[in-house]
């Protein structure tokens, strides 16, 4: 009986940890996602260090790494690809014309805003994230004439 306690328990701790999108112990993942909803839409942030998002990209679209690397020499103080996928939650649909600006604002209060561009399947820009920290992620759409926002952190 103890040792189905015990499995219990340590079956408990593992899923709440994958819950909260902890890596497991010894495995690398430099991919953050993160789910928002506002005002009735999810939106969905993959944060990836530029060199991955690169390699990711490369598996898949050969062509579009390359212009990807290309661009990323124009500046060199680029670190993250911000991707954002936005879905209309009464519906189920994306939502690929809207005007999404995404700041990003680092421990040291510097801050970013870039408006994003829709490429493929996201809406994405780069940002230099160099620094280890805590950063403010604040995003701002327009969908129909309406402008909704939010945001969240990240640690890196």
């Amino acid at each position: 009986m103890k040792k189905m306690v015990c499995s219990a328990f340590m079956l408990i701790i593992f899923f709440s940890f994958s819950w909260i999108n902890l890596p497991a112990k010894g495995k690398e993942n430099s991919s953050f996602i993160k789910e928002i909803s506002i005002d009735g839409y999810k939106l969905t942030f993959e944060i990836l260090p530029y060199k991955d998002f690169i390699e990711k990209t490369k598996k898949t679209d050969k062509n579009l790494a390359s212009g990807e690397e290309a661009m990323l020499k124009m500046d060199k103080t680029m670190t993250h690809h911000f991707g954002v996928t936005i879905i209309d939650e009464k519906t189920g649909k994306e939502i690929k014309d809207a005007m999404v600006k995404v700041k990003v604002i680092a421990a040291k209060k510097e801050d970013q805003i870039k408006t994003t561009m829709y490429m493929t399947n996201h809406f994405c820009h780069y940002y230099k994230m160099a620094e280890k920290g805590k950063y403010e992620v604040l995003v701002k759409f327009k969908v129909n004439d309406k402008v909704h926002q939010g945001g969240f952190y990240w640690e890196i």
